[in-house]
């Protein structure tokens, strides 16, 4: 039993030294820049892919605002959407 406790325990150590090597060394991939040129192009990968719309998730925002307003009076309504979408403050709209 203790050769086996042994090897689990180097194996341990030898795993933690390679992803620490890892983290070190390598750069992610969607951390590169776009271009290698040097006119000082700062933008990355990780800042394109965030910045792509999924319509499939503002669809499916927009249902559910829907559903959920329809829940309430008209009144409530009105003060939800001007207040919080439309960014009015609350004595403007009463």
């Amino acid at each position: 039993m203790a050769w086996f406790v042994t090897g689990l325990y180097h194996e341990t150590i030898r795993l933690a030294k390679k992803y620490k090597r890892l983290r070190e060394h390598e750069l992610l991939i969607l951390n590169d820049f776009l271009s290698r040129s040097t006119e000082g192009e700062t933008m990355e990968m990780i800042d394109g892919v965030a910045a792509t719309n999924d319509i499939s998730v503002e669809t499916e925002d927009s249902v559910f605002l829907q559903e959920a307003l329809s829940l309430l009076t008209s009144q409530q309504q009105k003060i939800i959407t001007a207040t919080i979408l439309e960014e009015r403050p609350e004595h403007e709209i009463i």
